[in-house]
């Protein structure tokens, strides 16, 4: 039973790993722009 718990433990961690992962990700795709989209908001507010 305790190897039970430390098992779902394990993948419970691994899920966040790849969410953080995931999240990281998208965090750099919004960071870099493609070159012929629209401005985001907050740029077009200095214009």
């Amino acid at each position: 039973r305790e190897e039970e718990q430390q098992r779902l433990d394990e993948e419970q961690r691994q899920r966040e790993e790849e969410q953080r992962r995931l999240d990281e990700e998208q965090r750099q795709r919004e960071a870099t722009p493609d070159p012929g989209a629209d401005l985001p908001m907050e740029f077009q507010l200095f214009r």
